[in-house]
């Protein structure tokens, strides 16, 4: 069975502790907390490609791409550095228009004033949509426990870039076959290299 909910004075206080790290109104983590969550994200949560646009809730509505929205998750959680998932990870390399805006959005932000003020971005943003998301980001951003995430970061990197090299190799693969109906030989070779070396790489 799960487990029974907390106290209301230790609810109340655990919204505040959330509230102060993330920069949210309480009010706000309470109305998220108030409706069914889903568990906290880890590392076991995290299959699937960086491709994957998510499937289907109930209702029609689509989750967001796991790995894609744990990576916010934890840009929003103040627990690991921003220069170095920005670094790694750019905006291109999100496949939900909407969390490639807020990726966008929020590394502008941080470049501008050294910092991510989740709630200064959900007062600016105008759409709907990423409002919304944005704003269930950063309460289930307060849920990520304090300790070391660099392997958590280094998982979720290797495995954005594991599913870029298979978009890759997608496209090599159709290029050998043109190659093969056309008998260019010299372009074969090179393509068969190039796509030797992507595994490689896997």
């Amino acid at each position: 069975p799960p487990p029974p909910p907390p106290p209301p004075v230790e609810k109340r206080l655990y919204i505040q502790q959330v509230s102060e790290r993330i920069g949210l109104p309480a009010g706000l983590i309470a109305r998220e907390f108030s409706q069914k969550r889903e568990t906290p994200r880890r590392v076991s949560n995290l299959s699937g490609q960086s491709g994957d646009e998510g499937v289907k809730r109930a209702g029609g509505e689509k989750k967001l791409p796991p790995l894609e929205r744990t990576l916010l998750e934890l840009l929003l959680s103040g627990l690991v550095s921003p220069e170095i998932l920005f670094k790694e990870i750019s905006r291109e390399q999100f496949r939900h228009p909407v969390l490639s805006h807020i990726w966008g959005e929020l590394k502008e932000e941080f470049e501008r004033n050294r910092e991510i003020a989740a709630a200064r971005l959900i007062d600016r943003a105008s759409d709907p949509e990423t409002k919304k998301v944005l704003s269930e980001l950063s309460v289930a951003a307060g849920r990520w426990d304090q300790g070391d995430l660099s392997q958590v970061v280094a998982d979720l990197i290797g495995q954005i870039r594991k599913g870029e090299l298979k978009v890759t190799l997608q496209g090599l693969t159709q290029e050998i076959r043109e190659a093969e109906q056309g008998q260019e030989g010299t372009k074969l070779k090179e393509l068969l290299e190039r796509k030797s070396q992507l595994l490689r790489e896997m």
